[in-house]
């Protein structure tokens, strides 16, 4: 049975120390509830006060509520980072693990990238190949192919292909999402242009091979543990499933995990969100998460 708390409590030195789940339905003051405690851990938690290296995390979902916790977090950049988790995930897994994840290219679609450029994420808002002549796909298509043919494919229909993170979630493996248009060589070339040439990745590949990097590589989930000792996650019922195993992966040790949402709220499943990802999330490892309830309203005058 969930504690109740209220938007004003201070969580104390022994709660900061398990994981935590806390459910907030509108009105509740989560946001308020998670910036003060964020404040009390950067004010009184010896191992991020007495780190200038250690950092506490706040993922939340959409562009605009990062800048508005930022904005109530202010003075606290040096000791708080707040983003998405797709700006999380390119920052602190692909951009500094390239090679990790050229090579986990390689393993699970036999794509091999020689070039050196930087793969990151697609613009948000922008197809993942603008920019890029259809011309020259069709010819970069024909010289992997060795022979020469027409298309008149798309870059709408060409920039949607891309690695089935629901296919990867319910079996495990990693397979190619694309039109009836193409068949599996004709989309596995297209997206090695996609990868090697214009070097972007689709917001589920950003989650896809940010799990798969973690899996692979344990030096980066570790030096993730230790950078980031308490990990919060705002808005966690619109949680995509393969987010949920890279929070549970990371928060197995080390790192202190809380997460926050009211399943009523969910907006996203049509994006491949589950809310009850939320729900039953009961555990991280071996640990069980104390469940919590914030009661009042913070909009009432009443």
């Amino acid at each position: 049975m969930a504690i109740e708390i209220t938007s004003g409590d201070i969580f104390t030195p022994q709660q900061l120390s398990k994981h935590m789940k806390i459910y907030a339905g509108p009105g509740a003051g989560k946001t308020h509830f998670l910036v003060e405690n964020i404040k009390n851990i950067v004010k009184t938690v010896p191992k991020v006060t007495n780190s200038q290296n250690r950092r506490i995390l706040c993922i939340t979902y959409t562009n605009s509520a990062v800048e508005e916790i930022q904005r109530r977090l202010h003075g606290l950049s040096d000791a708080v980072e707040v983003n998405t988790i797709h700006g999380f995930i390119t920052k602190h897994i692909i951009s500094p693990f390239q090679e990790d994840l050229k090579q986990i290219i390689k393993k699970d679609f036999n794509i091999e990238i020689n070039s050196n450029n930087k793969i990151t994420s697609q613009v948000e808002g922008l197809n993942i190949l603008h920019g890029h002549d259809k011309e020259q796909i069709y010819s970069f298509i024909n010289n992997e192919l060795s022979a020469s043919q027409e298309y008149d494919f798309n870059k709408k229909t060409m920039g949607e292909i891309q690695v089935s993170i629901q296919e990867f979630y319910n079996s495990g493996k990693p397979l190619l999402s694309y039109s009836k248009k193409f068949n599996l060589e004709l989309a596995t070339i297209i997206k090695k242009y996609i990868w090697a040439v214009a070097c972007k990745l689709t917001h589920d590949e950003i989650l896809y091979f940010g799990y798969r990097i973690i899996m692979e590589n344990s030096t980066a989930l570790y030096a993730l543990r230790v950078k980031f000792p308490y990990i919060f996650i705002d808005e966690f019922q619109d949680t995509n499933p393969i987010q949920t195993l890279i929070i549970k992966k990371i928060g197995e040790k080390h790192s202190i995990v809380g997460i926050i949402g009211d399943i009523a709220q969910s907006i996203y499943s049509f994006q491949g969100a589950k809310p009850s990802e939320f729900h039953n999330l009961i555990k991280i490892g071996e640990n069980n998460i104390v469940e919590y309830t914030i009661k009042g309203n913070r909009r009432s005058k009443i």
